[in-house]
């Protein structure tokens, strides 16, 4: 019986590739998927809050925000540390979500002046590199900083 177990507990993680997630971290995932996709439907059909539609620039920064804040709620950094939530991914969900929503609100302005938040940008970039390399691996990552 032991050992049916451990071969169901093997194929499990395997195929999940995450393991098994607690249930309010499947509904922040959720919450954060449906307000991405509600944000791409909102966004492809032009409408409009207050007269105003969202700018190209303005949707990007929020889509990166909700999707990779995602990444880190679910993707954890080491393999040990699946089924549980790690500090430091939370953190790293936040602060990009954080800087994303802030350069959704500075979209306007960042398009007609132009880019001032060099510090800011960097971090965003660390981030996402750090979140290619949980979705994609090492070898992914060679890629992309080649």
């Amino acid at each position: 019986m032991e050992k049916e177990q451990e071969i169901a507990k093997k194929i499990e993680v395997e195929v999940t590739r995450l393991g098994k997630i607690p249930m309010w971290q499947t509904l922040v995932y959720f919450a954060l998927a449906l307000l991405g996709t509600l944000l791409a439907i909102f966004y492809i059909f032009g409408f409009g809050f207050q007269g105003q539609v969202l700018i190209n620039t303005q949707y990007y920064w929020l889509f990166i925000g909700l999707f990779s804040a995602c990444v880190f709620i679910l993707m954890p950094a080491r393999k040990k540390d699946k089924g549980h939530l790690p500090w430091y991914d939370m953190i790293l969900a936040v602060v990009i979500l954080a800087i994303s929503i802030y350069f959704f609100l500075m979209a306007r302005d960042m398009s007609i002046a132009g880019w001032k938040n060099i510090p800011l940008g960097v971090v965003v970039w660390v981030i996402m590199l750090e979140a290619a390399r949980r979705a994609g691996g090492w070898s992914y990552l060679g890629v992309v900083l080649v």
